[in-house]
């Protein structure tokens, strides 16, 4: 919706002439809109009306108090659009005094009738001095972007710090490791404390003393493998059942790992058996895949990855077979396994051979959630408040912006989906990473009232409004048989 001029109301389309705005004219819609009021309408005076436009001048950090009304504002002018900042313009006379105090990244809001409608960024500023006019036409005039540009401000970082590099020739610095920043069940910013630990299967080999009565020696599923590197290595499976009968479906494990800052690792090697078919990540990045077991060497994963202080994750999904549990003359019982097994090493980069033991391997610290409906994932809510979170928290790039939604709905109440795929690239600014977003998941505005940004599931903004009802047209040959159609915006000159 574009918006010009210095005298604005809202009014119903059709022919009638226009009324006269006024305070009475004013209307409170709740949802998306709840709270676009700045204030209580200005009614000093009984029967007094408020200016029908205002002008107010905000600073940061908090962009709530208002630094001055600019009473003197002229020619303002905004555009305001959904998932995109918008512009805006106003001009004042260079006699003004608060011509000069004016700074770029400075914040401007508008009000119409006491109620805000559109809060912008000041980013350029026009000072004529000399005109060829009348003293009228020595002005100064600001333009700049919607609020919603302030998220620009901020770039998506690493998971882990810009410092994580990995070891360059002679000491030169090199590119943060990870080119893209995930949001997903793989990546380690995810919460995964509802997950339950994964269930521990000893591995029994060949001549060991403990090897439970009835069992064959060597028995596990490194047992078609000669190349496996860790004797002793702990099994896991899922907690629906054990590692020889177990449902079909598919289970997701996780497996987080330590580096503390003075670790010298900067190249990890990782091996791993799963049975029947996996898929693997680390830090949110897919390795590799695995098709069947064929209880041979072919089953053994291999995979390096450039690591740094910090945590990582090492993310797995298994697929049992769904076909049911099979006979085993060997067992004497049906069965249908499902387990995982995986180690990691440090790696010389310059020799290609592992350094020293195990830096982790499955074991008691792994965690899994059995046989979801779908994969885990994040809601969009989640994505947004944990990139606000860092940048306004963590490294103070952009104040603090309030949110009208939560980790589960949107700002109209409507539960998120659950997505398990978001990711961008490392330095992307947020405004373009939410953007990103805006293309198949969010709609997102920035409200001027409170600053408070808010997003919906895409396509749903305005859909759930309690107390106003928004009705489509009812009679096809009526463009104003619904509220929704009939209600348009006029300019008064």
């Amino acid at each position: 919706m574009t918006r010009r001029g210095d005298l604005h109301y809202y009014g119903m389309g059709g022919s009638e002439p226009p009324v006269e705005p006024g305070v009475a004219q004013s209307f409170t819609m709740v949802g998306a809109v709840s709270g676009s009021m700045a204030g209580a309408p200005l009614l000093g005076i009984e029967g007094v009306i408020p200016p029908r436009l205002r002008a107010t001048l905000h600073r940061r950090p908090n962009l709530v108090p208002v630094v001055a009304e600019l009473t003197g504002a002229f020619d303002r002018q905004w555009q305001d659009e959904m998932n995109s900042p918008g512009t805006a313009s106003m001009s004042l006379g260079n006699e003004d005094p608060w011509a000069t105090e004016i700074q770029p990244g400075d914040v401007i809001r508008f009000e119409v009738d006491g109620f805000a409608v559109f809060a912008w960024i000041v980013r350029e500023i026009e000072h004529v001095k000399i005109a060829r006019g009348e003293e009228h036409e020595q002005i100064t005039t600001y333009s700049g972007e919607g609020l919603l540009s302030i998220l620009s401000e901020a770039v998506v970082y690493p998971a882990n710090s810009l410092d994580a590099l990995p070891r360059g020739p002679e000491g030169m610095s090199m590119r943060p490791i990870e080119d893209k920043r995930y949001f997903s069940w793989q990546s380690n910013a995810y919460d995964d404390s509802w997950w339950t630990t994964a269930k521990l299967y000893a591995q029994y080999w060949p001549g060991q003393d403990d090897t439970p009565p009835g069992e064959p020696e060597g028995n596990g599923m490194f047992a078609g493998c000669t190349v496996w590197p860790l004797p002793g290595c702990w099994r896991i499976t899922t907690n629906q059942g054990d590692y020889w009968l177990a449902p079909g479906g598919w289970c997701y494990f996780r497996h987080l790992i330590w580096l503390g800052d003075d670790d010298p690792t900067r190249e990890i090697i990782v091996y791993g058996l799963a049975d029947d078919e996996s898929r693997w990540w680390f830090d949110g990045a897919y390795m590799v895949d695995t098709f069947e077991w064929t209880n041979s060497d072919s089953d053994l994963v291999q995979f390096n990855v450039d690591v740094a202080p910090g945590w990582h994750v090492l993310g797995i999904a298994i697929h049992n077979s769904e076909l049911g549990p099979m006979w085993s003359d060997m067992h004497g019982h049906y069965i249908n396994p499902i387990s995982l097994m995986f180690a990691g090493y440090r790696f010389d980069m310059d020799t290609g051979e592992v350094i020293g033991g195990p830096l982790f391997q499955s074991d008691q610290n792994t965690k899994v959630v059995d046989y979801p409906p779908g994969p885990p994932g994040w809601t969009p809510g989640e994505v947004i408040d944990r990139a606000l979170i860092e940048s306004g928290w963590s490294r103070k790039t952009i104040p603090y912006v309030a949110l009208g939604f939560t980790h589960d709905a949107d700002s109209d109440g409507t539960p998120w989906p659950e997505v398990t795929d978001i990711a961008t690239d490392v330095s992307t600014d947020y405004l373009t990473f939410f953007q990103e977003m805006c293309e198949t998941y969010i709609d997102i505005w920035m409200e001027p009232a409170s600053f408070t940004l808010h997003a919906w599931v895409k396509g749903t903004r305005g859909s759930h409004r309690p107390d106003v009802e928004l009705r489509a047209v009812t009679n096809p040959n009526d463009p104003f048989s619904g509220n929704l159609a009939g209600l348009t915006y006029k300019r008064v000159d």
